[in-house]
């Protein structure tokens, strides 16, 4: 099963590998796609590279805690100004791990957070 869910992360490796190459795409839209592990591991290392992307959604995939504070490190590095991270699986951890990424580097002006079970009820 591991290395069936590996596979099904592969077309996002590559596709996320190619956006660092891509100096001119500014919004960047994969809602729903389960992208997790690899795939989201390589959209953060592309996005320190690529200076122009200003909006990224990833609601409704598979972003964990640890996969947070990744993607804060390219949200950094690229100038990132929307964030779109609904219905995930980040949690406190995750919030406060994608926050202590981005720290005074990041000014968003949208980050969306919805149905990520944040709060002192969880």
């Amino acid at each position: 099963l591991e290395r069936e869910l590996a596979a099904l992360q592969e077309p996002g490796v590559e596709v996320f590998r190619a956006l660092a190459e891509n100096t001119t795409l500014e919004a960047l839209r994969v809602d729903c796609k389960g992208l997790a592990g690899r795939a989201v591991d390589q959209l953060s290392a592309s996005m320190q590279r690529h200076r122009a992307l200003r909006i990224l959604d990833l609601n409704s995939n598979c972003v964990s805690p640890i996969m947070a504070h990744s993607l804060g490190q390219g949200a950094a590095m690229c100038g990132l100004k929307e964030l779109y991270l609904d219905y995930n699986f980040l949690g406190n951890t995750g919030v406060a791990a994608l926050s202590k990424a981005m720290h005074d580097e990041v000014a968003l002006d949208v980050l969306s957070l919805r149905g990520n079970r944040i709060g002192p009820a969880f």
